[in-house]
């Protein structure tokens, strides 16, 4: 069958969909004994044909070829990642590609992959909890908060001393509220450093944007164990020409730790973190509807759209 794709490929990129019943290769195919009644090659020459239908719909009527690229890629980012988004691509590059600018056609290629490999999101937090066996402040801080998202018996069955459940929040969010897809790893501990360093290394070198829960804790020495949320940053900084870097501070601002009492080896990450415009949550210790819709509304505008807003630059960044 994939001898027959990249023939179905070629003879559809050459000719308008229209035309393609012109190609004698294509009559042949069609007309193969074997062929005539295999439903798996039937449903392939009926996808590839709907596929350059729409292509032809969205891309072959934009005149300028920066908005025929920028179309393209809007084409394919509305495909899963697998055959049917590659034939979308295959199609394009081979009906305008050669049109198209060496940088343009470089930009496009390089656009698709992302499209294909990265997620919108990595969201990076701590389960750091200085108290140990006590309740982690982040679950007190914002108790009610979390309930009204992740639901009171969620709340109260989790291991509140040991996981973050803003941080699950911030994911069940944006997981629900705009169907993106983004790494965020709960547990760690399981699995040997060498073996989450590799995993989070790689996870921030194919994520569109960047979300950090930022906490006091991260910044201060703690049982000497290893810091992953800078590790994190720090594989980030290589990137911060193409990601956008979202922070989220879990406490109030006036609770922050004063830069004095952080790390040296840190400072870099805390000034960071302390001159941009960072989203505030407010504490729900207790009931309170006000501040929760609050809540609602700065993730929804500090980071969901920003996230969602990051694949768009895509589209914007497209070469004349």
């Amino acid at each position: 069958m994939l001898d027959f794709r990249q023939t179905l490929l070629d003879i559809y990129s050459s000719r308008a969909a229209d035309d393609v019943h012109k190609s004698r290769k294509y009559r042949e195919m069609c007309e193969e004994p074997s062929l005539l009644e295999n439903s798996a090659f039937n449903r392939l020459r009926h996808r590839i044909d709907m596929t350059k239908r729409l292509i032809e719909s969205q891309v072959g009527r934009e005149e300028s070829l920066r908005a025929q690229i920028q179309a393209a890629l809007r084409l394919i980012s509305q495909y899963q990642p697998g055959c049917k988004q590659n034939e979308c691509r295959e199609l394009v590059r081979r009906t305008y590609g050669g049109f198209w600018s060496r940088e343009q056609l470089e930009y496009f290629n390089r656009a698709c992959d992302r499209l294909a490999a990265w997620s919108d999101f990595f969201l990076s937090f701590t389960n750091r909890n200085p108290t140990k066996n006590y309740i982690n402040i982040v679950n007190r801080s914002h108790r009610f908060f979390i309930q009204d998202v992740l639901g009171p018996q969620h709340y109260n069955e989790a291991n509140l001393s040991k996981t973050n459940l803003l941080a699950e929040v911030i994911y069940y969010l944006l997981i629900n509220y705009k169907a993106l897809r983004g790494f965020f790893c709960p547990e760690h501990a399981a699995e040997k450093s060498e073996i989450v360093e590799r995993k989070l290394r790689e996870a921030c070198l194919s994520v569109f944007s960047f979300v950090q829960l930022v906490q006091s804790e991260m910044f201060v020495e703690y049982d000497g164990r290893r810091n992953f949320s800078h590790f994190e940053y720090e594989n980030i900084q290589s990137r911060v020409d193409d990601i956008d870097l979202i922070f989220v501070l879990a406490e109030l601002r006036e609770d922050f730790l004063p830069e004095y009492r952080v790390l040296h080896d840190l400072q870099g990450w805390y000034r960071d973190v302390a001159s941009r415009h960072v989203v505030e949550l407010y504490h729900t210790v207790r009931s309170d509807p006000e501040a929760i819709d609050n809540n609602y509304e700065k993730i929804k505008k500090g980071v969901l759209r920003r996230v969602e807003r990051a694949k768009a630059k895509l589209l914007e960044n497209v070469p004349h």
